[in-house]
């Protein structure tokens, strides 16, 4: 089980990825994401690290925190977080949410793998 505390730390991290401020950041993707990650989206595209740092700024918004947010201890230092995420782009568009999220040797977590899947009926 998770200590209370880094599951906060996972919220806000995970949260920090539907805030425009920080989403469309390369400098700021760069530390959160691992060299290797790996994305299936909710439209069935794979991205990579070059991909999301390449990704250019669209106007949207994200409910606030993330609905249904869950994380799960995998392994020491290997941690799977689960919620919906409800964001508005043209329409809004509902997808479940899964990230595996590695801790390093310095104690930061990085996002390794993300994967969306779009709900059709929320």
């Amino acid at each position: 089980m998770l200590p209370a505390e880094t599951a906060a730390e996972l919220q806000r991290l995970e949260e920090s990825l539907w805030s425009a401020e920080t989403r469309f950041d390369p400098a700021y993707m760069a530390t959160v994401l691992t060299d290797d990650f790996l994305e299936f989206g909710k439209s069935g595209r794979t991205y990579d690290l070059d991909a999301v740092l390449q990704t250019e700024q669209m106007p949207f918004s994200a409910e606030l925190p993330l609905p249904s947010f869950a994380a799960h201890e995998l392994a020491p230092g290997v941690a799977l977080v689960t919620y919906r995420s409800v964001a508005r782009y043209e329409a809004v568009e509902v997808a479940n949410r899964a990230s595996v999220w590695l801790q390093g040797a310095d104690g930061r977590w990085r996002l390794r793998f993300h994967q969306g899947t779009q709900v059709s009926n929320p």
